[in-house]
């Protein structure tokens, strides 16, 4: 979560610590989803953090390590970013999420999820 004096400044986007590797990577993913997401981040990158957040807080949130699956947080600890207390996830669709670490202004992409697995909803339809 960004501080106050971060949450005034544009999203930015780093993906030196995505996770090509493991299970939820862009692997699966065709050119034009890769394109849709692109155009998302770019959307986004538009807005500082307090919009984003203020925008649709259902949607974009920051979610505690340990509400996620075992795999993932066994998966941090393989990557060595169990230090983090919570993970950032934007919803991209009604099941996608793209994962990360969210540090001051910069949103450190780290896995794309398509089917809402990684940390799933109680409630019907998400």
């Amino acid at each position: 979560m960004p501080d106050a004096d971060h949450a005034t400044k544009l999203a930015a986007w780093r993906f030196g610590w995505f996770d090509h590797d493991g299970q939820w990577g862009f692997s699966e993913t065709t050119a034009a989803k890769h394109q849709e997401i692109l155009v998302k981040l770019g959307y986004w990158e538009q807005k500082t953090w307090a919009q984003i957040m203020s925008e649709d807080p259902k949607s974009q949130h920051s979610c505690e390590v340990t509400s996620l699956i075992p795999e993932a947080q066994d998966r941090l600890k393989e990557k060595k970013l169990d230090d983090y207390d919570s993970l950032f996830r934007f919803r991209l669709t009604g099941r996608e999420r793209l994962w990360g670490i969210l540090n001051g202004n910069i949103f450190y992409v780290l896995w794309w999820d398509p089917g809402h697995a990684i940390c799933p909803s109680t409630k019907r339809h998400t």
